[in-house]
C-alpha cells in the first residue's frame, strides 16, 4: 500500500517536469492576428565552420516555412522548440534538417505523431540542434502571442517564462510537499 502511494507521488513529480506536447490544428494559427510573422534565424555558434542563415515564417497552425535558408558544414540536425532561456526543448519536426549551400524555400510540418505532437503554443523559440556537436547551432524567437490568445507560454522581457511556468512550479512544489508527507508516513510506519 505504501509502495503504491510513493509510486503515485513520484509519477506526479516526473510528469510535472515533462515537456508539454499538443496536437496542432492547421486552421488555428496563434499568430494570425499579427499578419505575416517572419523571424530571422540567428547563428548560435561563432567558432564553427557551420553556416546557417535565413528566416522563418508561420504558414498555418501546423507548418512553418524556411525562407532563403542556407545550412551546410553540419552533421545530422533537427528542429526543436524551447521556452525562454530554459535549456530544455522538445523535438518539433520528425525529419532531419536538409542542408543546402544555396538559399532555399521549403515548408516544414510540425510533428503530428500521437504522443509526440507539437504546436506553436508549446514553445517560444525555434532551436536548430546539431547531433554530432550536441549543441544548438541557431535559434529564431517567436514574437509574443497576441492578447486574448491562450494556451501558450509567453516570454517575458528578460526571456524568462511567465504564467505557464509559474503554474508548473506551483504544481511541482505541491507535489514535493505531498511526497514529503507520504515519505514521512512511510518512514514512521516502518
Amino acid at each position: 500500500m505504501i509502495f503504491e502511494i510513493v509510486f503515485c507521488v513520484l509519477s506526479t513529480l516526473v510528469s510535472a517536469q515533462a515537456p508539454k506536447y499538443g496536437l496542432c490544428d492547421p486552421k488555428k494559427n496563434p499568430f494570425a492576428a499579427l499578419g505575416n510573422v517572419t523571424i530571422p534565424i540567428v547563428p548560435a555558434l561563432a567558432d564553427t565552420a557551420i553556416v546557417v542563415s535565413g528566416k522563418i515564417t508561420i504558414v498555418d497552425g501546423c507548418t512553418f516555412r524556411l525562407i532563403d535558408f542556407v545550412y551546410y558544414n553540419a552533421d545530422v540536425s533537427y528542429w526543436y522548440g524551447g521556452v525562454g532561456t530554459s535549456p530544455d526543448g522538445m523535438k518539433i519536426v520528425d525529419a532531419p534538417v536538409a542542408g543546402s549551400a544555396f538559399a532555399t524555400v521549403r515548408d516544414v510540418p510540425l510533428i503530428t505523431v500521437a504522443g509526440a505532437q507539437a504546436n506553436f503554443a508549446g514553445f517560444t523559440q525555434f532551436r536548430l540542434y546539431e547531433t554530432n556537436l550536441k549543441k544548438i547551432v541557431a535559434t529564431a524567437d517567436l514574437p509574443a502571442l497576441p492578447s486574448g490568445t491562450s494556451g501558450a507560454p509567453s516570454a517575458g522581457a528578460s526571456g524568462t517564462t511567465t504564467a505557464k511556468s509559474d503554474s508548473l512550479k506551483a504544481s511541482f512544489s505541491l507535489s514535493g510537499v505531498m511526497f514529503g508527507i507520504f515519505l514521512g508516513l512511510f518512514l514512521a510506519a516502518a
